[in-house]
């Protein structure tokens, strides 16, 4: 008998640990779901003068990013979509070559991103972005050949 009770006890809590676990885990999928569905191209207006375009990588989170200043200046950066919590719409993106993050609130009917903020930005400065107009394929329709 002490054997079954200590394995229904066991059974019990291994079930709500799962349970639990389950739980944050599928929201983090769901969270993870939505940063995989979020525009593959943004135009962003940054703080200080710049303004760019950020590609993202097929398949991954992962975008290429090119900017120009109003002074000429260009600039590139790879950037990663690390975060989205669905409670505050709130996004981190990764800049690793600053040692940074991004952060902003997107809105997924506007397909936008507002009320940004970067680590390294000067207190008060913010950053925008709106999706962008897909670029086709350059290579244009692949068409196979017939036997």
């Amino acid at each position: 008998m002490k054997t079954s009770v200590f394995f229904l006890t066991c059974s019990f809590a291994m079930v709500f640990m799962l349970l639990i676990g389950g739980t944050l885990q599928a929201q983090n999928l769901l969270d993870a779901a939505v940063l995989s569905r979020m525009p593959n191209r943004w135009d962003v207006t940054e703080c200080c003068g710049w303004s760019g375009v950020w590609q993202r990588r097929s398949n991954t989170n992962v975008f290429d990013a090119t900017w120009r200043h109003t002074n000429g200046t260009t600039a590139s950066d790879v950037l990663e979509f690390i975060q989205y919590n669905s409670s505050t719409r709130e996004v981190i993106i990764r800049r690793a070559s600053l040692n940074g993050q991004y952060k902003a609130i997107y809105d997924g009917t506007q397909k936008t991103l507002t009320g940004g903020t970067a680590t390294w930005y000067p207190a008060g400065a913010t950053w925008s972005a709106r999706a962008a107009a897909e670029i086709p394929d350059e290579k244009g329709k692949v068409t196979l050949p017939r036997r």
